[in-house]
């Protein structure tokens, strides 16, 4: 690991520039109209977007990143793309999906629907957000400390399945899956304690940063069913939760008694839920509800 100590203007300041003409053109009518128009997306039917930009700044990447999440140059890919059609006389169908090259964000969905038989619906995305890893401005010796590419990134993830069954004696089945994972290392509000030069004594701008892995499943089921003027339903709810975080702390940057510190934060929970629910009208104006609901929860944490 390298220890550097730099002396510049905050990473704010080096792209103040770069802001403050972006927001001159963006407060002009004509581009606000413009920005409106092209937003305006068609009310049904099919269509792609396709986009194509090169992006361009003069300063620090990741503080670039963290702001507006391009890479510095050129890029491109689907951004929005929908589809409206029959799979079948009484099937409807329709997908969805975005894909931009080098900026790990996609998404493929797709779903058919038969009024009469159920449904069925499939979906993924995933996208990644940056982060700024470097520590906080010192401007009494106009200094910061940046002890590793502080370009810092956390992909994030989701993947659903849901179907349905509609049958003929009015009782609807639902069942649904979902996973949703967040993997990558992101910037950590605490700071560690660091010698500063020209005699200022120890300061806390040393960075730390979150080494991230969690994963969530869920599972749904739901049942319902109309007799007369009353509906009854049923559901229940599992949930695994799962994470192995990490910490990283470097604490004396520079110095001949620097120490790095790894502190682990591990978890394990379940999650049990059912719930049943009744509902009767009673004329126009009035109606009578029944509920009950249980919970289980189990959690089990360590570190070190």
């Amino acid at each position: 690991m390298n220890h550097t100590f730099q002396t510049k203007f905050p990473k704010q300041a080096q792209i103040a520039s770069l802001a403050f003409a972006g927001a001159l053109i963006l407060a002009s009518p004509a581009f606000r109209a413009n920005a409106q128009e092209e937003d305006r997306l068609p009310d049904s039917g099919n269509y792609i977007d396709l986009t194509l930009g090169h992006a361009s700044h003069d300063g620090n990447e990741a503080a670039y990143l963290a702001r507006y999440p391009i890479k510095k140059h050129a890029y491109g890919g689907i951004e929005r793309f929908q589809y409206y059609g029959y799979a079948g006389d009484y099937t409807e169908l329709s997908v969805e999906g975005r894909a931009m090259f080098d900026l790990n964000d996609y998404m493929l969905g797709v779903k058919f629907l038969n009024e009469e038989v159920g449904f069925f619906k499939f979906k993924w995305e995933e996208y990644r957000v940056f982060y700024d890893g470097s520590g906080p401005y010192f401007p009494g010796s106009n200094t910061f400390i940046q002890l590793f590419d502080d370009e810092l990134a956390l992909d994030r993830s989701k993947f659903e399945i849901d179907a349905g069954l509609f049958l003929e004696n009015g009782t609807n089945v639902e069942f649904g899956y979902t996973r949703l994972e967040r993997e990558g290392l992101k910037s950590s509000t605490e700071s560690t304690n660091a010698t500063m030069p020209d005699g200022f004594g120890l300061r806390y701008i040393s960075p730390t940063f979150l080494d991230i892995d969690e994963t969530r499943h869920i599972f749904d089921l739901l049942v319902d069913h109309k007799f007369g003027d009353t509906k009854a339903a049923f559901a229940i709810r599992s949930e695994n939760n799962e994470g192995n975080n990490k910490r990283k702390i470097t604490r004396g940057p520079g110095e001949s008694s620097f120490r790095r510190v790894t502190h682990r934060e591990a978890y394990d929970s379940d999650l049990f839920s059912a719930r049943a629910t009744t509902i009767t009208e009673l004329g126009e104006k009035n109606r009578f509800t029944t509920g009950i609901a249980y919970t289980e929860i189990d959690v089990n944490a360590s570190g070190d």
